[in-house]
């Protein structure tokens, strides 16, 4: 008989499309920032000093924005890469981020 595979405490991050075609909100339906903390933008790779999340979404090929908010995060890729080719690889670190114990964890002290 075939196994499955054990159960994952699982994650499902839903993305939610913008009226910019270059921007994907991702909702990891956890805290992303404190309640009542104000958004938290990271237009270029120099930025995130204080943010391994966004150090390592900016190392994706083709992103070149990140903005954090309370429940969502923000994701503006270069207008010639296509979604297809950069989102897997969003998914990939969020899913490593928030799978992890310090959920919502996004700034180093």
């Amino acid at each position: 008989s075939l196994l499955s595979p054990p159960p994952r405490r699982g994650l499902f991050i839903r993305t939610q499309t913008t009226p910019n075609a270059s921007a994907l909100m991702f909702l990891p339906g956890v805290p992303v920032l404190p309640p009542g903390a104000s958004t938290l933008s990271f237009p270029s790779p120099v930025s995130p000093k204080r943010s391994p999340l966004a150090r390592a979404l900016l190392g994706v090929p083709g992103v070149e924005g990140v903005m954090f908010a309370e429940g969502f995060i923000t994701v503006n890729k270069e207008e010639e890469v296509e979604w297809a080719h950069v989102k897997p690889e969003v998914l990939a670190v969020l899913s490593e981020h928030f799978g992890k114990a310090e959920v919502g964890a996004v700034l180093e002290e």
